[in-house]
Formats: structure tokens, sequence, C-alpha cells
């Protein structure tokens, strides 16, 4: 609902207007795909799969989504990483765990919920990047934001 909110200002530009006007079908279709992907549903799951878990369990399986961007980003977007970056996204990973009671993690139904919204979130992120290429931020945004 938000993102239909932020659509009017978007739709009052007459430059974002044009843009509107000019967007392809298949555009139109990567937009309402961020927006369900990159959006709504993510959310959906992810205080749902909260709600079932606990919340350290939540919160690191919710801060792996640097993970899933870069795994995808690479393929998806040939974005390049260097040895260095990829030993870098290892050390975060395995930094994310310090601090943490592995007592209070919990795998369970909310954490396989939590992990599902982790993913589409990141892949969320990779696919607002590839349609930024073409498209303006604000209509970006404004699907994401759907």
């Amino acid at each position: 609902m938000t993102g239909v909110v932020l659509l009017i200002p978007v739709a009052l530009l007459a430059r974002r207007r044009r843009e509107l006007a000019l967007l392809r079908r298949r555009d139109a279709l990567w937009l309402l795909l961020l927006a369900i992907i990159g959006g709504s549903v993510p959310y959906v799951l992810f205080f749902v799969g909260l709600q079932m878990t606990t919340a350290t369990t939540g919160s690191l399986l919710n801060h792996a989504q640097f993970v899933v961007v870069a795994a995808l980003a690479v393929p998806l977007l040939r974005e390049r990483m260097t040895g260095f970056a990829w030993v870098g996204l290892g050390l975060l990973a395995a930094g994310s765990f310090l601090g943490v009671d592995v007592r209070v993690l919990r795998f369970s139904e909310g954490a396989v919920l939590v992990l599902a919204s982790t993913v589409l979130f990141g892949a969320g992120v990779v696919l607002a990047r590839h349609l930024l290429s073409r498209l303006s931020p604000e209509l970006v945004m404004s699907a994401k934001m759907s």
C-alpha cells in the first residue's frame, strides 16, 4: 500500500509520468515481481517466523542477507568478487556468531520462515539493482515498497 501512495508524487512529475507511460510490459512485470519478493511477502514471512522462533535465531538468520545478495549478485548481475571479498564475507558471517548464545538458537518452522524471508529480501535487492540499470530509483523504490 505504501508503494501506491509513493507512486502519487512519481506520477505527478512530468518526467516520471513519461516513464510510466513508456514502461514496457516486461518491466512492469519485473516491478510487480519486485513488489512481491522484495516487499510484501518477505515481511509476512519474517514477522510470522519471528513470532515462532527466538529473537536471537531470527536476528542471526535475518542478518545473513549479505551472503544471499553476494551469492546471487555474482552469477545474476555478473558482479566480480575478489578472493579478499569472499574472505571478508566469510569473516562477516563468522562475526555474526560472535556473542551469540548458541544455546538459544532454535531451528524451527519459524526459523525456516525467517530464512525464507532473508532469501527473498536478498533476491529483491539483486532484482532492484538490475532494474535500476534502466528504470528510475523512484519507480523501483515505489515497487519495492508496495
